[in-house]
């Protein structure tokens, strides 16, 4: 009830700067809280107060997003990933759909982030049924092209260290099974 009445105060600012503080909150029942805190919002909230707060989040995931960190699963990026699915599998398809629209920029301004953007969601188990038909099949090829792209950079970062195979063999393990059970699903 508290966020119902805040949401037309000044206090709908500090909210605002609450959640986005703690969407990677690293103490498991406090990120659980805040969870449910996003979730209640996408589910009540009204239709611009969702964009603008949707945006924003995509935003900063974006920005989060970097090729270093994406197999660490306490990575930021892997931990926002994971709030994004949560937000997936709550929010109707057409937020879910702006979602997706908003981390890979489908108006054509498309960047390489977005390539690093695809990796960390399948890993946290992105729920692809909360997506339209056409932005699933998008989704599907553009994230066969983003691990095509984390394989070939590996291997071209693995011959110029002159690391033995047994180092990267674990490497490829996780995103390819990953990508494999979203694809079968």
């Amino acid at each position: 009830t508290f966020m119902v009445v805040a949401a037309s105060s000044s206090a709908w600012l500090e909210i605002q700067h609450f959640l986005f503080c703690n969407i990677i909150h690293p103490h498991h029942l406090c990120w659980e809280i805040i969870m449910e805190l996003w979730c209640f919002l996408i589910r009540h909230a009204e239709a611009d107060v969702i964009n603008d707060l949707i945006d924003k989040l995509c935003s900063l995931y974006s920005i989060t997003a970097s090729s270093e960190t994406i197999l660490s699963p306490s990575s930021a990026v892997r931990k926002m990933a994971r709030a994004l699915n949560i937000l997936c599998i709550d929010a109707p398809q057409s937020t879910a759909n702006q979602i997706y629209e908003a981390i890979f920029r489908l108006d054509g301004k498309g960047c390489a982030v977005s390539q690093v953007a695809y990796l960390p969601l399948l890993l946290e188990g992105y729920p692809l049924d909360s997506l339209s038909d056409a932005l699933q099949k998008h989704f599907v090829q553009r994230a066969i092209t983003a691990l095509c792209g984390l394989m070939e950079n590996s291997s071209r970062l693995q011959g110029k260290l002159n690391l033995s195979r047994v180092s990267g063999s674990g490497l490829f393990g996780e995103p390819l099974y990953t990508l494999s059970a979203a694809l079968c699903h």
